[in-house]
């Protein structure tokens, strides 16, 4: 049975990147597995829009390190985001920053990736939202 982790410290994108690569992680094939169908069931935009299946997918998201911002860049801290929280380290309803939660930052995130009108600006404060609250 697939469950949410227990961990009490959230990981960057960086770090969860080196966790797709076999052998580098302390993560298990299996609980990356795991946290990845959950990250499926849970998100509109994975893998929906951006695919990250496997380990080698979502790898290749989590690798994105281009500084522009943009789908990609949104898609790899949604990615790991949603890590942290099938890994246990975030919850939905935690307050991430003032009266935000984290459900609130993903379901706004998620929305400005699946609109095509979101402007660059909304895009640059969602990826800022969630590398400096989330995903640290």
């Amino acid at each position: 049975m697939c469950t949410r982790g227990k961990a009490r410290t959230a990981l960057t994108a960086a770090a969860w990147a080196a966790e797709t690569r076999k052998g580098d992680g302390k993560v298990t094939d299996a609980t990356l597995a795991c946290y990845l169908s959950l990250v499926k069931r849970a998100s509109k935009v994975f893998p929906e829009v951006a695919k990250m299946a496997t380990r080698s997918s979502a790898g290749k998201v989590l690798r994105f390190t281009t500084a522009k911002a943009g789908g990609a860049a949104l898609d790899r801290e949604l990615l790991a985001a949603w890590l942290n929280w099938a890994h246990g380290a975030r919850n939905t309803t935690a307050k991430i920053t003032g009266a935000t939660t984290l459900k609130s930052a993903l379901t706004t995130a998620e929305r400005r990736r699946l609109s095509g009108k979101a402007t660059s600006a909304q895009l640059k404060r969602s990826i800022s939202t969630l590398r400096k609250h989330v995903n640290r």
